[in-house]
């Protein structure tokens, strides 16, 4: 859409009701014509993007008529290429709106600004969309100004985000709060962490001081939060936090403020000490039901991928200490923004799909933001590279050694030195004992004859010269790694060009051959869309990887599909989509798939190479 499109449809989004054109133009700065003119465009892109429709009605007027689902996928879109973007006016203004107790009018804005109305206007589009992401509205009344709506939470979580984004650009503190109020606060916060033995990371330290300091200037203003009643029991720290907040401040911290203080202190994330881990660990209050979801979490990761975190008791630890903060999020829904979320998806999807399915199985009723999925992944790939065994096919040697135990160990430490992907199965001084034993190689510090197994004959201290020998004999067993996207695309049949524009109509062009061959059900098709709705599969480097439910699939296929040009795919732009029809939990042959892909996804340049093909076979031969 052009930017006049993009605004209008940002001033239909953010209305409650049917307004009129002449309401449209006014607020674009434009003619009740040009409007009128833009309708073809607008209704071409509803259309194509799965949007809902523009009523146009002379009777009442425009308004846009979309489900939630639809509504969400606008809101996503105008907020990732169509609205404008943040400027420190545009912060400004939201700040200056949400803070203030009296109904601003444009005319008051735009004096403030020193700019034209229509330019408020436009900002006021923008502003709103942003606001709702927070779930506050932003109404523009007659006679009133503009009036601002939604819970104080909110609000609060609102001027937070502000606050980091102008803390990001500038590093001043200054420019929100009183840098003595600023240290007075941390120093409190320090002292909680040392008297609790536990340490706050950097970034939840500095959450928690801007709430703190947030709820100081909008209790003075009188915006109080509003929460539900609980046992207003505390732990001491918190009660303590309390008093000498009170008295640093001089204002009375009431019930529900407490309480949202507290639920911020017990979402923070917290770093153990390493030298005493498992002490510090005990000495921590953790929820039964926080513990109960850590096994669960870890039993289904465990089931899903076949790796074995069950019995991982730092995995648990660490995982329990950050889902005790990272539940609270979302029940409380307090979003945590994390930086590192594209690229976890994009190193490492395969888990991070397993641990996405494994939360959405164990609670529906949450909503588990991407952002804290990638933190979980990090968790769960951080025990993964500490297993012992990290090889997945090792190459199994067994060992002759008739000059003893002593001497054959030796030759054994050598050996796992020279290369970490073998495992011994066996030492022994007799030959007899090791041919009858699964091994893929002998080495012997003596000839053997008729061994059913490749020998390799080394000297007991494994001289220089010997090394290259043993390592080619390594080399020579191991099996030649087959394509896991070659093996399961099958032939070049599954590698389509496509000519679709939308994400939606590229799933369907990919999923409808597969039930016009009966390797999926139709219901198959309603299961990629749903799981496409509830959060994009793009995983970085112009791949995307949609796919439904295996409970629909017959027949595990891979489908390849090329586009001539990039598309849009929820605000990223994809050239090559892989629909995996296949149960994600297929062992080992999914793990492979999915470590090409993200191989793959770090390779423009094979990428580029597959797009400007337009041979099939060529592209099967190349992967």
């Amino acid at each position: 859409m052009t930017s006049r499109q993009v605004a209008i449809v940002l001033y239909l989004f953010v209305q409650n009701g049917p307004v009129s054109i002449q309401a449209i133009a006014e607020t674009i700065n434009c003619s009740d014509k040009t409007v009128r003119n833009e309708w073809s465009a607008i209704d071409e892109y509803f259309q194509s993007h799965q949007l809902g429709r523009v009523v146009r009605k002379q009777s009442k007027g425009v308004y846009l008529d979309q489900t939630d689902e639809e509504a969400d996928r606008l809101r996503e879109l105008l907020s990732s290429e169509g609205a404008p973007k943040q400027t420190n006016r545009h912060d400004e203004l939201a700040r200056m709106l949400v803070s203030t107790r009296d109904s601003l009018t444009v005319t008051q804005l735009a004096d403030h600004f020193y700019v034209s109305r229509s330019v408020i206007r436009e900002d006021l589009t923008g502003v709103a969309v942003q606001m709702q992401k927070f779930g506050i509205g932003l109404e523009r009344k007659p006679n009133v100004g503009i009036v601002i709506t939604g819970e104080e939470k909110d609000r609060r979580s609102f001027l937070a985000e502000l606050f980091h984004r102008s803390f990001q650009a500038s590093g001043q503190i200054r420019d929100w709060f009183s840098p003595f109020d600023w240290a007075a606060v941390e120093r409190v916060i320090r002292s909680i962490e040392k008297e609790r033995n536990w340490t706050l990371t950097y970034r939840a330290r500095t959450s928690i001081i801007v709430h703190i300091l947030l709820s100081e200037k909008r209790i003075k203003q009188k915006f109080f939060i509003m929460m539900s009643e609980h046992d207003n029991c505390y732990p001491d720290y918190m009660n303590d936090l309390i008093h000498q907040l009170e008295s640093l401040f001089n204002i009375r911290w009431k019930s529900a403020e407490k309480r949202y203080l507290f639920y911020h202190f017990q979402s923070a994330r917290i770093e153990l000490n390493e030298s005493s881990s498992e002490h510090s660990f005990l000495t921590l209050t953790l929820s039964d039901s926080t513990l109960r979801f850590t096994n669960q979490l870890m039993d289904d990761v465990t089931e899903r991928t076949g790796y074995p975190f069950r019995n991982d008791q730092n995995l648990f630890r660490s995982l329990a200490l950050h889902l005790e903060g990272s539940l609270i999020r979302i029940q409380q829904n307090f979003r945590m923004h994390n930086p590192l979320v594209f690229d976890v998806r994009k190193q490492y999807p395969y888990l991070f799909e397993m641990i996405l399915q494994s939360l959405e199985r164990l609670d529906l009723s949450l909503n588990w933001h991407h952002d804290e999925v990638a933190y979980l992944t990090i968790h769960f790939q951080v025990a993964l590279e500490h297993l012992d065994d990290r090889v997945e096919d090792p190459v199994r040697i067994a060992i002759v050694c008739p000059e003893g135990r002593s001497m054959g160990k030796l030759l054994e430490a050598k050996i796992k030195q020279l290369n970490h992907s073998v495992t011994i199965v066996a030492t022994n001084s007799e030959p007899e004992y090791i041919r009858s034993a699964e091994v893929d190689l002998i080495v012997s510090t003596v000839p053997i004859n008729s061994a059913e197994k490749p020998v390799i004959v080394v000297s007991p201290f494994l001289k220089a010269h010997e090394h290259d020998l043993l390592i080619q004999a390594i080399v020579n067993t191991q099996k030649p790694e087959v394509s896991a996207l070659k093996t399961l695309l099958g032939s070049a049949d599954n590698i389509h060009f496509l000519s679709s524009t939308h994400r939606f109509q590229v799933i369907e062009d990919l999923v409808q051959p597969l039930i016009d061959t009966d390797r999926v059900n139709t219901v198959y098709m309603e299961s990629t869309f749903a799981r496409e709705q509830r959060s994009s599969t793009y995983i970085g480097g112009g791949i995307a990887i949609p796919h439904g439910s295996p409970d629909h699939v017959f027949t595990p296929t891979l489908k390849m599909g090329i586009l001539p040009e990039p598309i849009d795919w929820d605000g990223n732009q994809v050239r090559i989509v892989l629909l995996i029809a296949a149960d994600l939990q297929h062992g080992e042959d999914m793990k492979q798939l999915f470590r090409e892909i993200s191989q793959l996804s770090d390779h423009p340049d094979r990428i580029h190479r597959f797009t400007v093909m337009t041979n099939a076979s060529s592209i099967f031969e190349l992967l």
